[in-house]
């Protein structure tokens, strides 16, 4: 959550991308925060993560 109002659309997609991956399809990825997300950047940034996510749960 340090970097997620921090960086760009591009880089959070690689990163989440790249997070999942290192994951595997057995692996574990620990997600959560009671941060929060307080800028709009944020959000929308939160949102791509959740779409990367989805895109490679289904190929």
């Amino acid at each position: 959550m340090e970097v997620i109002d921090k960086v760009s659309e591009t880089e959070i997609r690689f990163l989440a991308r790249q997070r999942i991956e290192e994951a595997g399809p057995d692996g574990f990825v620990l997600g959560g925060t009671a941060s929060g997300t307080y800028t709009e950047r944020a959000a929308r940034n939160f949102m791509a993560m959740a779409e990367v996510s989805a895109e490679l749960a289904w190929g």
